[in-house]
């Protein structure tokens, strides 16, 4: 199913339903955040567990959750291999097992986050086989083979809904100066819309938000290099409502921030940067992508460059090196 069409409540709704615990495996803590402050807004007793709490603040939460003071917990993958988390989930009333972002288990699970491939582990160490389900917006035949396969399913029911958006139209422009498009594109923006801009890194967010707000703009970015602190006032923020809603403002971000009505995409095209207007009716959405330039050959690189593109430093230097070395006899 697509981004926004419901999956949460898939799960979520289940949840209020059953006699026990929903477990909801997910990857990222901005969104389980975001979530567990929807439920308890709507009156619906949750908690997350992960790593934006203090090792006193996580033990606190699963000796309420022992308590049945809990009907929806959020958990990252690698929370259900926790020895403390295993203890709890062993002796509790699990009636359901939900898995966000599903697709990681074969479409990133070797690099992204390889402890969804655990699940069935932690399934397996449990008194009782709870029901699993899975969900992803993202989701190949193959990839959906692979969940099924990967996680263990029996027999499930599986619902594709499709990813076609009718109210999304999309562009893709090669401008000769991003910079310069990105700053007349926002400029000639509808006054009442609002929007985000994607970046495939963190310093590409930096920048671009630097250079949004030397042009005016009210600006703000997201991304994992950011204190927790700094990610929580951000997200309370948003859901305050304390974000501004108009085309003066933008969000830089690299990954899925839950933002509200303003979530308009889920990534970007490697190499590209989008932005994303949208009207305060929360329906009108106009994503632009732009093209990334010619890459070069592994020839035309100079050895600077060679070394630059990895992570190895001193030992991929000499073996770029080495290699030249090699090549040139």
């Amino acid at each position: 199913m697509p981004t926004g069409a419901g999956k949460s409540v898939c799960y979520q709704l289940p949840a209020l339903l059953f006699p026990g615990i929903t477990l909801v495996v997910s990857p990222l803590i901005a969104l389980m955040k975001d979530q567990v402050m929807a439920l308890k807004q709507s009156g619906v007793a949750a908690a997350y567990i992960n790593s934006s709490l203090t090792p006193g603040q996580q033990q606190e939460a699963i000796r309420r959750a022992k308590n049945g003071a809990y009907k929806i917990i959020y958990v990252a993958p690698e929370r259900l291999q926790t020895p403390a988390f295993l203890d709890f989930a062993t002796h509790a009333p699990i009636s359901l097992l939900a898995v966000d972002e599903a697709h990681c288990v074969s479409q990133w699970g070797q690099d992204f986050r390889p402890s969804y491939l655990k699940v069935p582990d932690f399934v397996r160490a449990l008194p009782h086989r709870p029901p699993v389900a899975a969900f992803t917006a993202t989701a190949t035949q193959q990839v959906r083979r692979d969940m099924i396969r990967l996680l263990e399913l029996e027999e499930p029911y599986t619902l594709v809904t499709g990813y076609n958006r009718p109210n999304l139209r999309f562009v893709s422009v090669k401008p000769t100066s991003r910079p310069g498009y990105l700053l007349r594109y926002l400029e000639e923006a509808d006054p009442d819309a609002c929007g985000i801009v994607y970046c495939s890194t963190r310093k590409n967010v930096e920048d671009v938000c630097e250079r949004l707000r030397q042009g005016g703009f009210s600006a703000t970015r997201y991304h994992a290099g950011l204190t927790d602190e700094e990610r929580y006032q951000l997200l309370l923020e948003n859901m305050r409502g304390q974000m501004p809603r108009t085309a003066k403002f933008v969000s830089v971000i690299t990954c899925c921030f839950p933002n509200g009505d303003v979530l308009t995409a889920r990534g970007e095209c490697p190499g590209t940067i989008a932005f994303v207007p949208m009207g305060n009716d929360g329906f009108g959405y106009n994503p632009v992508f732009f093209v990334p330039e010619k890459k070069k050959t592994f020839a035309q690189m100079t050895l600077e460059e060679r070394s630059s593109i990895s992570h190895r430093g001193k030992a991929m230097r000499e073996f770029y090196g080495k290699l030249e070395e090699y090549l040139k006899k």
